[in-house]
């Protein structure tokens, strides 16, 4: 289901730009924002005030050394080493509403962020890969700058993150920050 979840948000973005009424977007440096640590966005406008947005999140890289037990509760269980790689990413897609028309404006957006992890564990007798993603819907209300060419944005957002969470409250808040530029076309 994530999958066909995944592949339907990327059409939806690949056709926005066809029934845009605006021939221009904005491409913007976020920090702590929709993409996790560090994300580059864009967002096509639909309207002068509404916008249609996605962009990759820093990947994520981490390997190391790791053992598991074999034939566990036999009079054949060992112990075996192995090595494991894990990448995660963290793609969002959203929508944007700014209200007003001046330079200084309140933004609302509403999306998902997809965590997509991918890890591999390497054995002497075999390999394990697994795939997973998982959707976190979000919001975030807060203050956008517009100028003619340059802006910059300051959002509180929470996102949803579930009911089994681990130590993570179901509802987890943080603020994030971009700027970026508009590009015409």
């Amino acid at each position: 289901m994530s999958k066909f979840i995944c592949v339907i948000c990327f059409l939806i973005m690949i056709a926005a730009p066809v029934f845009c009424q605006q021939p221009h977007g904005l491409l913007s440096l976020e920090l702590l924002g929709k993409g996790a640590y560090v994300s580059l966005t864009y967002e096509q406008y639909l309207t002068e005030n509404l916008s249609l947005g996605t962009g990759i999140g820093t990947p994520l890289f981490s390997r190391g050394d790791l053992s598991r037990t074999v034939n566990y509760q036999t009079e054949n269980e060992y112990n075996e080493d192995g090595t494991y790689f894990d990448v995660m990413m963290y793609p969002p897609l959203y929508i944007s509403y700014s209200f007003g028309s001046d330079t200084h404006r309140l933004l609302a957006t509403l999306g998902v962020t997809f965590s997509i992890s991918f890890s591999s564990n390497l054995y002497p007798s075999g390999r394990e890969n697994s795939f997973e993603i998982q959707p976190i819907p979000f919001f975030g209300a807060g203050y956008e700058y517009r100028g003619d060419e340059w802006f910059g944005r300051i959002v509180p957002y929470v996102a949803y993150l579930g009911e089994d969470s681990g130590w993570f409250p179901n509802f987890m808040p943080w603020i994030g920050a971009a700027v970026g530029k508009t590009v015409d076309y």
